[in-house]
């Protein structure tokens, strides 16, 4: 398998605009580059997760789509203080959702797995909220060496 991959997923942020109405986002123009940092809306996440689930099929959609889904994971993470556990359950059952795509889904979303499991970090200074929960992952062995290797 080649990690290495590229996908054009610019036509898919478009259809993911639409799909979720960012009406902010349709008048910014080209979103290509930080685009999910901008539409990540952590109120949405479980209808990010079932659009991955039944509506969007084309790969270059769910590679889209599953940045979208990460990037909000993380800011959702960042936005639980210790003491509401609530929160923190209601996370873990996306989470489960999550992880059994990625999971499923490891090869076409490998660089989003690699961005986010910071392989080359020492510290949790140098780690995103979610980075212990993509280490947790159950990844193939040649994609968890391309991980630390590449």
């Amino acid at each position: 398998m080649n990690y290495n991959d590229f996908y054009d997923i610019r036509e898919s942020i478009a259809k993911i605009i639409d799909f979720f109405d960012l009406q902010d986002l349709k008048e910014m123009g080209d979103l290509a580059q930080d685009w999910e940092s901008f539409a990540s809306n952590i109120n949405n996440l479980k209808d990010y997760i079932t659009a991955y689930n039944l509506y969007f099929t084309e790969i270059n959609d769910k590679v889209a789509l599953m940045s979208l889904i990460l990037e909000t994971s993380n800011e959702f993470l960042s936005h639980i203080q210790f003491n509401e556990t609530s929160d923190l359950l209601v996370f873990g059952k996306l989470w489960l959702q999550i992880k059994k795509i990625l999971v499923q889904d490891q090869d076409i979303h490998a660089k989003k797995i690699k961005y986010w499991y910071c392989p080359n970090a020492e510290t949790w200074e140098e780690i995103f909220y979610i980075t212990p929960f993509l280490r947790g992952l159950n990844l193939k062995d040649d994609l968890e060496e391309w991980i630390f290797t590449e």
